[in-house]
């Protein structure tokens, strides 16, 4: 489906919205006319939204605020907003609340520094939970139970949790650095993903944490570039998956609706959606996820997006459509696409496989110096070259003929004899090296 009729889904969505269920088939049938496949689009959303709203799919993320949000401890409220109680409040008697992040489904998150002897040392970030109902509290506890069983250098441990003044909250090392949606933001060049080496890396990291969640037993649910924070220290790159707020532990999946709370519309595996249909979502999802988050890092693009659509198109596009290949190398698309299969069992079987998949591929694609697949860029970049070489070799071809007709005259030996052998040095334009680090 092209652009235009995206624009002309989403405005027949909105409207179809507005009408009365029972009105609905009656208004599609009337507008789409001959038109069926269009009329299949506008049901299949409905029927996507449907499935949303009875799993709570439009629920926000957990943590929209990030852990690397802002380094400025002191910054105050907007202009505009009201002063926020909890602003330079200690709470646990050893954490002082410095400044608010921002609020995820959840709970709201702040910026606070350690009290150590009366004095501030290091930060933390502190997330309570924002409402106080018993289903609230529950989720809130079992995130305190899921990330605290969690202990690995690619997982952002919790450091404390406990309750103030009936809140609960729960409390995190700060990381210094970007999330990785930044992180991709400021190193890749325009229109362009992140040097392989960097990828690799990353992907081998991140992998290394989702692994052991798995191995807990524990699926993260909302793996993105969001909830992966890079820390760059000299030439030492350090990755941490944060946000195990949506996770769920492997024995208490189920269809029930009120266990339907997933993660972002991006990134979201087709059985997060339609269980009935993929199957319950486990471990598979978090390689979903990943694999989209790979897609992301190779190309700079967002793989599965809108494009201004209604977000229940997103739902229906991770059930139906299948992103273009990244253009990287045969190697490198073969274990993207693999891994953002729509069937679970038809992706790597494990996390750990398709971090090993990957470090293959870029590895073969490292060793030839350049993509097998050359983007439109990298032929841009070769033109002048080209030409160049189009130039010599029409030259070259100019001069034997002249050689030809002359030969007679200028070879050696007197006419019939042959002419002196011409070496010719071949000039390859192979792709630039792939940085260090």
């Amino acid at each position: 489906m092209n652009l235009e009729r995206w624009r002309r889904l989403q405005e027949l969505f909105d409207e179809v919205l507005d009408l009365p269920s029972e009105e609905r088939d009656a208004y599609i049938d009337r507008v789409c006319g001959g038109d069926a496949e269009m009329g299949l689009e506008l049901r299949r959303l409905l029927a996507a939204r449907s499935r949303a709203e009875a799993r709570q799919l439009f629920e926000q993320p957990a943590w929209a605020g990030g852990a690397g949000a802002g380094p400025d401890l002191e910054a105050g409220p907007e202009a505009g907003q009201m002063p926020d109680p909890l602003i330079g409040k200690i709470i646990g008697e050893r954490f002082r609340i410095k400044k608010r992040l921002g609020r995820g489904g959840f709970g709201d998150v702040y910026l606070a520094a350690g009290i150590i002897d009366g004095r501030e040392a290091g930060r933390f970030v502190v997330k309570f939970a924002r409402h106080l109902d018993d289903d609230q509290r529950r989720r809130f506890s079992e995130e305190v139970r899921i990330n605290a069983e969690l202990k690995h250098e690619n997982i952002v441990p919790i450091n404390y949790w406990g309750e103030h003044e009936g809140r609960p909250f729960l409390v995190v090392e700060y990381i210094n650095g970007e999330n990785l949606g930044d992180f991709i933001s400021s190193h890749a060049a325009p229109g362009r993903g992140l040097q392989p080496r960097l990828v690799g890396e990353i992907t081998r990291q991140a992998c290394a944490g989702i692994r052991a969640a798995h191995d807990q037993g524990v699926v993260h649910r909302d793996i993105k570039p969001q909830n992966i924070m890079i820390e760059l220290s000299g030439s030492r790159l350090a990755v941490k998956v944060i946000d195990f707020g949506l996770a769920k532990s492997g024995d208490g999946f189920t269809r029930r609706p009120t266990e339907g709370i997933i993660g972002s519309l991006n990134y979201i595996a087709p059985e997060q959606i339609d269980p009935d249909k993929f199957g319950l979502p486990g471990p598979p999802c978090d390689v979903y996820a990943m694999g989209l988050v790979i897609y992301e890092m190779l190309t700079g693009r967002i793989a599965v997006t809108s494009s201004g659509i209604a977000k229940e198109a997103l739902f229906y596009k991770q059930l139906e459509y299948t992103p273009p290949t990244p253009g990287i190398s045969r190697e490198v698309d073969r274990v993207v696409m693999r891994a953002i299969s729509k069937m679970p069992s038809e992706r790597q079987a494990t996390i750990t496989d398709l971090a090993l998949e990957m470090d293959s591929a870029l590895a073969k694609l490292q060793s030839t110096g350049s993509s097998t697949r050359p983007s439109r860029r990298d032929l841009r970049s070769k033109l002048p070259l080209l030409a160049g070489l189009m130039l010599l070799l029409l030259l070259g071809s100019g001069g034997a003929g002249w050689f030809y007709m002359n030969r007679g005259k200028q070879a050696p030996g007197g006419p019939g004899a042959e002419p002196p052998a011409v070496s010719v040095t071949p000039v390859i334009a192979n792709g630039s090296p792939v940085p260090a680090m």
